[in-house]
């Protein structure tokens, strides 16, 4: 299989520009890379502003007080872990059937269970990306109680086991809290159908966030 890495880097600085732009609620410059060795896009972002703990209003999301530096962070591993399934025709797959599954078995032992996980599979990519950044941390562990979609965003229920590891400092855990947070935040602008940038929609009897292609074949049903 051959891939135009040149324009699938295109492509998902694009995508990233997108959700960013939903999101952080300014411009963000993002500089991208993408070598034939690489397994996924590399990015980098300026203009992304820490600023104080105060609600931010977007686009996108309703006004949140998560830092924006760790909603970008975490909106740029899903895009990475995205574009990794990218195929030869450019286009990324949805995941498969199973994915719940295959997820849970991925991740940490004890973090997740298929059975608790009641999101659509384009949030699938947002899941793992959000598992990878808190298993970077030192002495990481969550227990998730519930993992849904509410009023169209993501709301994951997860805490620290008690006691906590030793190893995890209370910044790890104010850290763990915060890739939390920016999950149900980031999934406002991530279709829940694909994975694609998606925005809220409520013109039907329930609200979900999806992408164009899939609210027209909504409307379209």
């Amino acid at each position: 299989m051959t891939i135009d890495y040149e324009l699938a880097l295109v492509r998902a600085v694009a995508e990233l520009d997108v959700v960013l732009r939903r999101l952080i609620g300014h411009p963000v410059s993002i500089v991208g890379s993408w070598l034939p060795e690489q397994p996924r896009p590399t990015f980098a972002l300026t203009g992304v502003l820490a600023g104080p703990r105060e609600p931010v209003q977007t686009e996108a999301a309703p006004a949140y007080a998560t830092d924006r530096r760790v909603v970008a962070e975490l909106a740029v591993r899903t895009t990475q872990v995205r574009w990794e399934r990218v195929g030869a025709d450019l286009e990324v797959p949805e995941p498969g059937v199973g994915w719940r599954g295959q997820l849970a078995e991925d991740a940490p032992e004890g973090w997740l269970r298929a059975g608790v996980i009641s999101v659509g599979p384009g949030w699938a990519d947002l899941l793992r990306a959000a598992v990878e950044l808190i298993h970077e941390i030192p002495g990481a562990a969550i227990e998730t109680s519930d993992l849904k979609q509410k009023y169209g965003s993501m709301r994951w229920y997860a805490r620290c086991p008690v006691p906590p590891p030793r190893r995890l400092t209370p910044e790890g855990q104010a850290r763990i809290a915060a890739i939390l947070e920016a999950s149900g935040i980031v999934s406002w602008a991530t279709c829940e159908d694909c994975g694609a940038p998606g925005k809220l929609h409520d013109d039907r009897d329930w609200i979900q966030v999806l992408c164009g292609r899939h609210h027209r074949e909504i409307e379209e049903s």
